[in-house]
Formats: C-alpha cells, structure tokens, sequence
C-alpha cells in the first residue's frame, strides 16, 4: 500500500492468525478505515461478543463453518470406528494447533469442541464409548507433528516406544491436513513394516495395524497422498471448499463497493462508535447464521425478517463443509444416500489435485 498507494486497491482481504488480540483488532479498524468498510476477513472470524458494545464496526467475514465441520469428522469417526471396524470402545487421539488445548476460544478451534462434543456429550445421537487425548502445540505444521509425535507429547517417550505410543489409539484427529500429513509421516516410519503388518484386507486398506488419521480443510497436498501414493492411513478429510470460499468472496466484495454512506451507517459498518452502538440490535440479528443441510450449496444469504437490515446488505453465509474419503471405504462407508443419513460421503479422486 506505501508503494502503489490506496487509489490502486479497491478493497481488501485479510487473515489474521488471531483477529481477538488487541494489536490485531487495531489492525482490522485501520484498514477498516482506510478502504472504507471494504474489508473481509477470510479463515479467521471475530468473537463479537467481546467487542460489540464498544461500537467496533461490523467486519465482513467469508469462511467455513467451524461447527459443522467438526460435526461432519465426528460423524467420519464414528462410522469408521464403530461401523467399520466394529468396535465397543475406541481411543482417539487428537492433534491440536495450540499449545493451550483448555482454551478453544479461538474461532478455528470450534471444529474441535464440536467434534469432541458431537462423540462424548451423553445427549448426542451418537451414542459410542469414547476416550479421547488431546496433543497441542502442533501449528497447523507438518514438521511440528513429527515432532509432538515422535516425543509423544507431554508424557514424552524414547523413540524405541514410539511404535507403542501409536498403537494406543484406534484413531487420529488432525486439527488440518498438514498435521495429518506428518502423523502420516510418522506412522510410515514407525508402523508401516513387517513387525505390523497384517496382511491385505478384503477391501485393500488396512495393511498394517495402527491408528487411522482424518484431516480438515480438503488441501490438494491430502488429496495427492490418498489419490496418486494410496496412503492407507489417511481415512478422509473435511473439505473446507476453499475455491468456493473465494467466490463468495469476490462477490460479497462487489457488494460493499456498491454500498452509499448509508447503508453503511444502517448496516452498522461505519468509522463512528457511536452510529455503530446505535444500529446494533441488527447487527445482533446478523451474528447468528442457519446451517445448510445440502452441501452443494456454496453459501446461503441469511434470510430476511429479523435478520434483515435496511440496506439488505448482510455478512454472507458460511460456505457449507462437506466430507471427502478414501475411495477404498467407498463400499464400506455405504457412498451417498446408504445406510448413513446423518453424512454423506465425496470420494477423493485424481480430479480433486
């Protein structure tokens, strides 16, 4: 921006690693100023509720919804540790981005509680046994991973037990596909030898004993591994639909380019606190977003009512996850509208790189 100068930019997009931090919440209100409420922050929501009544002004966001996606993994979970290989009880291990697994405040944590809800909470329709471990401090890294693994985390482990380590857990839940990619850089080293092998299952899988590993965001790095290399240990992942992110986007965008003065008072996007506190009881209508049940819809408009502003201009709906697998659990996972109606499965193919 010093270089070109602003005339030369007609809005911006940002991801801030933690927009809640002070520092960053006064880097979203510059720039929110600076390109006149044309800003959208993408990956990374705000915690409204922390700042709404000081007038912050209403920041347009574009991205995945956090708590379907971990329902969605959850749902993976469930059908292949107790449809699939028929088990009574199953250990879970999980692999958090930060090194503080207690506080899951932070917007892309969402798809961890709610996974860890969706399989434990007694009132949930899946009614399994479950322990669950958690592992942090794994940065969305693929390096990290080896090495939280490779130490065995907190409880720390000579690398002649790493092996031991793994087949404590009947399967892995990645907080991205990065930290899926080195847990499946690890059971490759440890696992994958003659020591574990167990023959070629009926359905060509499972080859060797060990946890199975479900990543989250649908990178094309996961879906080469599974498509071209035929990993065994990678299950499936939660495709975030990254290009359909974009698109919306783009045109959420447009939008706010074509916004009058206001509209942007109305909508609650103006540089003054106090217009902005006076136009909240919309704002507070926006904050909460339905959940859309047909996948391929890339993004639902939040319908009107209570919901609408004067000016019509509104957040956009999240962009809907959807569940991608290993083409080999085709049959087993019962693809489409099988037995399972609580999920439908994608298969991951050559076509998805």
């Amino acid at each position: 921006m010093d270089l070109f100068g602003l005339s030369h930019f007609d809005g911006i997009f940002a991801i801030f690693a933690n927009p809640d931090e002070p520092s960053s919440l006064r880097e979203i209100d510059r720039y929110h100023k600076l390109f006149d409420s044309k800003l959208v922050l993408l990956d990374m929501d705000l915690n409204y509720s922390k700042i709404e009544e000081r007038g912050f002004p209403l920041i347009d966001f574009v991205g995945s919804s956090e708590d379907e996606g971990g329902r969605l993994a959850a749902q993976l979970a469930f059908d292949y540790l107790f449809n699939f290989r028929n088990l009574s009880r199953a250990r879970v291990l999980l692999l958090e981005s930060y090194a503080d697994i207690r506080n899951r405040d932070l917007w892309d944590t969402r798809r961890i509680s709610s996974f860890v809800s969706r399989l434990t909470d007694p009132n949930s329709p899946l009614k399994c046994d479950v322990d669950i471990v958690s592992l942090g401090d794994c940065r969305y890294s693929r390096e990290r991973t080896r090495e939280i693994l490779t130490m065995g985390g907190d409880a720390g482990v000579e690398p002649s037990e790493v092996s031991q380590f793994l087949l404590g857990f009947d399967l892995i839940f990645a907080s991205n596909d990065d930290t899926a990619l080195g847990a499946c850089d690890v059971l490759n080293e440890f696992l994958q030898s003659e020591e574990f092998s167990i023959g070629e299952s009926a359905h060509g899988l499972i080859r060797h004993t060990g946890p199975r590993v479900i990543g989250y965001n649908g990178s094309h790095a996961f879906f080469r591994e599974v498509a071209l290399n035929g990993s065994e240990w990678l299950i499936g992942t939660i495709d975030v639909r990254q290009d359909e992110q974009a698109q919306v986007a783009l045109h959420h965008m447009e939008k706010l380019r074509s916004m009058t003065k206001s509209e942007k008072i109305w909508s609650g996007r103006s540089d003054s606190r106090l217009l902005n506190q006076s136009s909240s009881i919309f704002r507070r209508a926006r904050f909460s977003r339905p959940i859309a049940t047909e996948p391929p819809k890339s993004f639902q408009e939040i319908p009107g009512d209570a919901s609408q502003t004067r000016s019509g201009i509104r957040r956009p709906g999240y962009v809907m996850p959807i569940v991608k697998i290993h083409p080999l659990l085709r049959d087993s996972l019962l693809l489409g509208t099988g037995k399972n109606a609580n999920c439908v499965y994608y298969l991951i193919s050559e076509s998805d790189l």
